[in-house]
């Protein structure tokens, strides 16, 4: 789903993940994957593990 809906690489996008720590990973995990340059990438972490 999220390779779907995201913005197409030659835009030069940007993203931002908030949440829970386990979320975040995921996601920024997934967006690496999908050849997002992590310098691309803002996290906010937030909650325990």
């Amino acid at each position: 789903m999220l390779a779907e809906m995201m913005w197409p690489l030659d835009t030069s996008p940007r993203a931002y993940v908030c949440g829970p720590t386990g979320f975040v990973e995921s996601v920024a995990g997934l967006l690496r994957r999908l050849e997002y340059a992590a310098s691309t990438i803002r996290t906010e972490r937030f909650g325990g593990a």
